[in-house]
């Protein structure tokens, strides 16, 4: 599940952001975008993998 108009990836990012840079909880992520805690638990996840892959070359 993704947020309406974007792309799975953009609300991935955009959850970790919330997550990590501004330091939302999970419930507060989900009470925005109005999806449950699992799936941000679960972009958040997908955001992680993403960056990983972009230092697998180093």
């Amino acid at each position: 599940m993704h947020h309406k108009g974007q792309s799975v990836h953009d609300s991935a990012f955009e959850n970790f952001l919330l997550c990590k840079r501004d330091g939302w909880n999970h419930k507060t992520i989900a009470g925005k975008f109005n999806i449950s805690t699992s799936t941000v638990n679960n972009l958040i996840i997908q955001a992680i993998k993403k960056i990983k892959e972009g230092f697998s070359f180093i």
